[in-house]
């Protein structure tokens, strides 16, 4: 009974497609791809990644800004006059350099005098960040952040794309599946036309003729079912690409990934040393190594000479003063017992040691992982090829078992059987064939073979 509901079901549901007149688009992996780099919002989170890469130096370094700084004060007494002092202060860092300059005016009214005082200043760091080696160091550093976070980047797109063509070489098989079916359902039909046939002849009985029936029923259901599943997989892959209509997608490639398997037998330890994600995992140890420097630099005394030029125009008790002279001096910070510097060198100390673990546990898994593909893409060719023969064979039997039946040497039933064997192993093999192309896929990922690198036309966007 409940067979019986799932076909009707499924009838209905055919004669709701027939109504809608779903059309059918074709459509290849390169624009699959295409249309999902300019509409899935997956990828556009990926991208976003580079923004990060982007604003690194600028948001871990020092500020490059112009500052201005403006000081106005007023005071008040009772039996006096008030005071007044108005400031303003140029600053510019150099941050390459370790220098610092700046242009100072002070404006002061008070009851007894008035000054004016004009000020040029140059710092330049002698000790700790020396004419800003400390700098330059850390804008090494960010550098090597930054290429690191551009190949995180790659990765992920790599990754991305992987799945891109999982979901088209589903779609494949789903379509591939979908054709096997119609034409199983069409040779039932004939099947059921010999038979019919058979019966008006009285050579077959009714028995043979309600068997074709079900035969062509189930053949029929198994059309539906293929399409309902085409159908499905085809809206899930039109919103990834951006296509709102109902509309069947018709794969145009039977993708056969077996010729960019070009060298699966390389040597896995050389290929190690060019590996996108081995180079992460280097550059992540020699960024953490750097801020360990970095951190006990931080402990040492600051040293900084300050040369600059006065010019005071001030009169006090009614005398002017005019005046100009140098001056030069030095600026000495002396850390004691700096808690927060030397957790910070723990730190750096603890996540040296977490990346060097880090890349040794990915040279073994990776090692791992690439013996493990390459061992299953062999056994899975092997398993394609029976496969293949194990369906040739189904039809070979079946042609001739077709013509021994028409000349009463087997039942129906028999007949039947070689048909429902003959479309088992017709799935199977278009199931192999799939799982062989998946692991290609998955092991072009693992040797970087394929995504080289990020593509000009990737950009991020509003998605």
């Amino acid at each position: 009974m409940k067979k019986l509901f799932f076909f009707l079901l499924l009838l209905n549901s055919h004669s709701l497609w027939s109504q809608e007149k779903i059309q059918e688009i074709p459509i290849d992996l390169d624009t699959f791809i295409k249309g999902a780099k300019e509409n899935d919002p997956q990828l556009g989170t990926v991208i976003a990644e580079r923004l990060r890469a982007k604003y690194l130096l600028d948001l871990n370094l020092p500020t490059r800004q112009i500052l201005l700084s403006v000081q106005n004060e007023y005071g008040f007494t009772r039996n006096e006059d008030k005071t007044a002092v108005l400031g303003a202060t140029l600053t510019k860092p150099l941050l390459e350099s370790g220098t610092t300059l700046s242009v100072g005016k002070t404006l002061t009214d008070r009851p007894d005098r008035t000054e004016d005082l004009t000020q040029f200043r140059i710092e330049q760091s002698l000790y700790r960040n020396a004419f800003g080696s400390q700098t330059r160091d850390i804008m090494k550093n960010l550098d090597l952040q930054k290429s690191v976070v551009e190949l995180q980047v790659v990765e992920a797109y790599e990754d991305y794309i992987e799945r891109v063509i999982h979901q088209y070489l589903d779609l494949t098989l789903t379509y591939l599946s979908f054709q096997a079916s119609q034409r199983l359902h069409k040779e039932s039909q004939l099947l059921l036309k010999s038979v019919n046939d058979r019966k008006a002849k009285n050579v077959a009985s009714n028995t043979d003729v309600k068997r074709a029936k079900l035969q062509t029923a189930l053949r029929q259901e198994d059309e539906l079912q293929t399409k309902a599943n085409l159908e499905s997989i085809s809206l899930g892959i039109a919103r990834i690409i951006g296509n709102n209509k109902t509309e069947i997608l018709i794969p145009q490639t039977q993708l056969i990934m077996e010729d960019r398997l070009n060298n699966i037998d390389q040597n896995i330890e050389s290929f190690l040393s060019t590996s996108r994600s081995r180079i992460i995992y280097d550059k992540q140890v020699l960024v953490a190594d750097a801020n360990i420097e970095i951190a006990r630099e931080n402990q040492k005394p600051t040293a900084n000479l300050l040369a600059g030029f006065n010019i005071d125009k001030s009169s006090r008790f009614g005398t002017s003063i005019n005046r100009e002279e140098a001056v030069i001096g030095i600026n000495i910070d002396i850390p004691f017992d700096d808690s927060l510097t030397k957790a910070r060198i723990k730190e750096a100390s603890y996540l040296l040691l977490k990346s060097k673990l880090a890349k040794k546990s990915f040279d073994n898994a990776i090692k791992e992982s690439l013996y493990v593909i390459r061992n299953k893409i062999l056994r899975q060719r092997e398993q394609l090829q029976i496969s293949k023969d194990k369906r040739d064979l189904a039809a070979q039997i079946v042609q001739e078992e077709t013509k021994r039946y028409k000349v009463g040497r087997i039942t129906l039933e028999n007949l039947i059987q070689d048909k429902n064997i003959e479309a088992q192993y017709e799935f199977a093999y278009l199931a192999e064939l799939t799982n062989l192309n998946k692991l290609i896929v998955q092991w072009l990922g693992l040797t970087d073979k394929l995504v080289e690198s990020l593509p000009v036309d990737i950009a991020v966007t509003n998605r």
